[in-house]
């Protein structure tokens, strides 16, 4: 098992500084009425997907967000955390999101919001955010549209920056062409692009045209989609589903003798958390990009995971990551603000975090608002008695690039 050390991935991504492990204790502030802009306890709107496809990710998001605030006793930046959780919906609509959105704004008046998993669900609902002048922290959604609007923040990545990552990995290992299929949805697009913008000037070359997927696919098979790449009988296949459709389609891509025939590489929501445990051995030696695993040794990432473990009874995911690390973000601004917690307060304080002590290994916003951070290979094998996603390499560290 490869490990990593702080001081390389500092000297990588170009950071010093000394930083906090997990929440840490923070000055206490008084506390007095409850509205945007007056003291008192900071209102937050987490906006989570409640059924459909993306319902595993609501809970790993839920996880991570709620074990911060077990860890940092119910508080951000000193003052007690009114949470109100909202629906994103199954995934097959925006409407759902959206009207969630405009409750947290119009109704309840929070001063911040966070959570969104589909990355059509962000593009419909940063706008009302944008607008209204309340910062929204994506925990997960970041397609390219909303680089760099303000009030607008993610903690997980770019979009396409999985793909990006390992495209050109990809391209010195197939041996030959390679298919793409994907979800034919905005995530799924990025994510296309991103594997071509690394794969192809790495000498990559493609079986044929991408695979397009219905999202989600639900009762339908996968099996037209996978007779399609023995048709263009490539030497290597790119994937990109998440989520329930991620279970199915590595189940099926097994069963129908693929998974002996050609290497399957993936952004790393394909094997994440809970979806690998219901794949079982047909995701054995999947080799997918992320930019955290359980194994990372690091500080900050040993405690997480033991107190994760400790609490939920599994390891955490990249989701529940991002979702600790919105946690940390929003603590330190709100501590920022000292008495004045107007969203356009919080909103200056973000930007002024500098270095992230995360789980994942320190990291910075970009100018994009989207982390510089490292991305890992990782490759799904025996990790004891258990299937794990292990670390087995470093690929790159990605910032601004679309």
């Amino acid at each position: 098992m490869a490990t990593y050390d702080r001081r390389n991935v500092l000297r990588l991504v170009g950071m010093s500084g000394a930083t906090t492990v997990l929440a840490g204790a923070c000055g206490g502030l008084s506390r007095s009425s409850g509205k945007p802009g007056a003291g008192g306890a900071v209102k937050i709107g987490l906006i989570v997907p409640e059924s459909g496809v993306y319902k595993v990710f609501g809970e790993d998001l839920r996880n991570g967000w709620n074990l911060f605030l077990k860890l940092n006793g119910g508080k951000l930046g000193g003052r007690d955390a009114e949470v109100i959780t909202a629906d994103e919906g199954d995934g097959r609509s925006p409407r759902t999101t959206v009207e969630s959105a405009k409750r947290l704004i119009n109704r309840d008046r929070v001063h911040v919001a966070c959570g969104v998993v589909n990355s059509a669900n962000l593009l419909a609902i940063q706008g009302l955010f944008t607008e209204a002048r309340i910062p929204f922290v994506s925990i997960i959604a970041s397609p390219a549209a909303v680089q760099g609007q303000a009030y607008g923040w993610r903690t997980s990545w770019l979009t396409s920056h999985p793909a990006l990552a390992i495209g050109g990995y990809v391209a010195s290992r197939a041996g030959g062409p390679v298919s793409t299929i994907v979800a034919d949805y905005v995530a799924g697009h990025e994510l296309l692009k991103g594997f071509r913008k690394s794969f192809m000037p790495a000498g990559g070359s493609l079986a044929g045209d991408p695979i397009m997927v219905p999202f989600p696919i639900g009762e339908r098979s996968f099996r037209p989609y996978l007779q399609q790449i023995e048709q263009q009988n490539p030497k290597a296949v790119f994937a990109f589903f998440a989520g329930a459709d991620a279970v199915k389609f590595v189940k099926q891509y097994d069963e129908f003798g693929l998974a002996d025939k050609y290497q399957l590489y993936a952004p790393g929501f394909l094997t994440e958390g809970y979806l690998l445990d219901a794949q079982g051995d047909a995701a054995r030696g999947i080799l997918n990009s992320l930019n955290y695993a359980p194994d990372l040794d690091n500080a900050t990432n040993r405690i997480f995971v033991s107190e994760f473990q400790k609490r939920y009874g599994s390891s955490p995911t990249c989701v529940s990551v991002a979702a600790y690390d919105a946690g940390w973000v929003l603590n330190r601004a709100v501590e920022a603000c000292k008495h004045d917690i107007r969203p356009e307060r919080i909103e200056k304080e973000i930007g002024n975090l500098g270095e992230i002590d995360s789980p994942r290994g320190p990291w910075i916003f970009g100018k994009n608002r989207s982390p510089v951070q490292r991305w890992y290979l990782r490759e799904v094998e025996e990790d004891g008695l258990v299937l794990s996603n292990v670390v087995i390499d470093e690929l790159a560290t990605l910032g601004d690039e679309a």
